[in-house]
């Protein structure tokens, strides 16, 4: 993604969409076409996701991912080995928190208690991390041609 010229665009479209404008790229098209890259290969990793742990679908299956998966972006800082490594804690965290219960046979009520262990590590990382955050500047900003 960092040498390719699309993963250039897309990059160039995060941090300085009018200069992409300038240059003679098209943004609209670069970002419509990012954002399908991106709900496929969502789509494709959820399907895998869910076939993996049941052989049927369960809207309880994903409950709090959403958040762990922006946190892993954010702790990452919007680079892909990092954010990987991220996930990759948050997910052991997880399954951790799984195999601290299967060990100690606890009761259901503090079943609970230890699934928090995951969000719980994600916002102590993030208190300490999120200092030193290099977002693309055009996040979250609507690009208007006109508005240069």
């Amino acid at each position: 993604m960092y040498k390719t010229p699309f993963g250039l665009h897309i990059r160039a479209c995060g941090d300085n969409p009018h200069a992409v404008d300038a240059a003679g790229g098209n943004v609209l098209r670069i970002q419509r076409r990012a954002i399908m890259i991106c709900g496929a290969l969502s789509g494709i990793g959820g399907m895998c996701f869910a076939y993996s742990i049941y052989a049927n679908f369960s809207s309880s299956i994903y409950v709090g991912y959403g958040y762990l998966a922006i946190a892993a972006l954010i702790f990452g800082n919007w680079k892909i080995m990092p954010t990987l490594g991220a996930c990759m804690l948050f997910g052991f965290a997880r399954s951790g928190g799984y195999k601290v219960v299967g060990l100690l046979e606890m009761p259901s009520s503090y079943q609970d208690l230890v699934m928090t262990l995951p969000y719980i590590i994600t916002l102590i990382l993030l208190i300490f991390v999120s200092k030193n955050n290099g977002a693309p500047k055009a996040l979250g900003v609507s690009y208007n041609k006109g508005g240069r």
